[in-house]
């Protein structure tokens, strides 16, 4: 199992600020969670009242080196990257809402701020900025 860290998520979009954009909840782990495997997976799920645009979806992680695409759904064929692509890695959609559990293939080191980057727009290029 290894051992702990800690997880932060900076959920946000170079569009601006749109309340009516896509939602970015929940996140696990949540936000400054500690007591974190190091083997945990990351589980996202992004929502809108209208729908989510599904080729906007894009979910970027910094294990500590700087950020690094894990999921891409515009890709066709892998929209899991390497690396991000472990044996539960899985996307799911279900009445418009998409959940994406992305399961590294290595083990987080232990201690390390893990940062999550989500960007999703709605169709009419609605973006949404979480705090």
């Amino acid at each position: 199992m290894g051992g702990y860290g800690l997880a932060g998520y900076g959920i946000g979009l170079s569009f601006g600020y749109d309340n009516r954009g896509c939602l970015v909840v929940p996140v696990y782990p949540a936000q400054n969670a500690g007591g974190v495997e190091t083997d945990d997976k990351i589980t996202i799920t992004i929502a809108n009242e209208d729908r989510v645009k599904a080729s906007t979806i894009l979910i970027e992680v910094d294990r500590g080196a700087g950020f690094e695409a894990a999921f891409r759904y515009a890709d066709t064929a892998e929209r899991f990257k390497s690396g991000w692509d472990g044996p539960t890695s899985q996307w799911s959609v279900e009445g418009g809402v998409y959940t994406i559990v992305i399961d590294p293939t290595e083990d987080f080191s232990a201690g390390t701020l893990i940062s999550v980057r989500v960007t999703a727009e709605d169709p009419a290029a609605d973006p949404e900025r979480l705090p």
